[in-house]
């Protein structure tokens, strides 16, 4: 046997070992320098470098259980809570339907934008496991306030792949669940998850394509895409204000959906010119700051009702 290959198998046994050892220090509750000592006594694993690695593994190892129990912690005991922000009809500026949008609470209970925690989430692969959450809490609100008004919510790639969600989302309802997913996610589908965004249209749930324009994609794509609404991303509604060439791009995507036939919805609409622009050009629903701000169910079962008044 030659001196490197001695040296791998050397290696690979260490590495068996220290694996074992972390297993049964963990099983038994045993102080883990006692096993370390042992190891180093019998000549396995030396007592630098063994030790260091033991302890690095099984003190990482520890850390990201613990970071992963705190999240789940913070799913179970319910410190999010979920607001809406309407999309209302081009024209008419009716209300249509709305995206239930994640709210962290702080330690005051003051809901916070969520892109730190949903990292998190997606780091410990936490994200079906708040998925089921944010139903569950969508489901809550409606009932609890009397609202009928549809409603998206935004899944990731782990979701769409998880049987799980699928048949939760396909439960029955007093008012339609609709999904949002984002352009690189659809592009990273594996067929199984591309299949279940296929079953969920044919059970009359529709699905939303978030942020078109921010990934790699082509206009090719849209075709192979299992979609019903095309949402534009806020970038282009901004830049459709400040140079004609913006402002044909936006006018050519919307014109796409028409082709293909499926609904436009505008993004981030903050401004009276960018409405009048979008209602120029056939977009058919808009979402922002203009119209309507994220809010909480009791305020937006309030807004729907006086309208149904109206």
């Amino acid at each position: 046997m030659n001196i490197h290959a001695a040296a791998i198998i050397g290696v690979t046994t260490i590495l068996f070992v220290i694996e074992r050892l972390a297993e049964l220090a963990s099983s038994t509750g045993t102080n883990i320098g006692e096993f370390i000592f042992l190891a180093g006594t019998l000549g396995v694993v030396s007592s630098s470098w063994g030790a260091h690695t033991f302890l690095h593994h099984a003190s990482q190892k520890k850390q990201l259980e613990a970071a992963a129990a705190q999240i789940r912690h913070s799913i179970d005991n319910r410190r999010f809570v979920m607001f809406y922000q309407p999309i209302v009809d081009s024209e008419s500026g009716a209300i249509v339907s709305c995206e239930a949008l994640l709210r962290i609470l702080d330690e005051n209970d003051r809901p916070m934008a969520p892109p730190a925690f949903l990292a998190d989430v997606e780091r410990y692969g936490l994200q079906t496991y708040l998925s089921h959450a944010i139903i569950s809490t969508v489901d809550s609100d409606f009932l609890e306030h009397g609202i009928t008004l549809a409603v998206t919510v935004n899944l990731s790639l782990a979701d769409i792949s998880s049987d799980e969600v699928i048949m939760l989302l396909m439960a029955p309802r007093s008012f339609a669940l609709n999904v949002e997913v984002t352009e690189s996610t659809f592009l990273g589908a594996t067929p199984h998850a591309m299949d279940s965004l296929n079953r969920l249209r044919s059970h009359g749930i529709k699905i939303y394509l978030d942020d078109f324009g921010t990934g790699y994609s082509s206009f090719t794509h849209l075709a192979e895409m299992p979609i019903d609404v095309l949402k534009i991303d806020r970038e282009f509604i901004r830049k459709s204000q400040r140079t004609a060439k913006d402002a044909a791009i936006c006018k050519s995507i919307v014109d796409l959906t028409k082709t293909i036939n499926v609904r436009s919805v505008a993004e981030g609409v903050e401004t009276q010119e960018e409405h009048k622009f979008l209602s120029a050009i056939g977009c058919d629903g808009v979402q922002g700051f203009l119209f309507h701000r994220p809010m909480a169910a009791s305020e937006l079962s309030a807004i729907t009702s006086a309208a149904c008044v109206k």
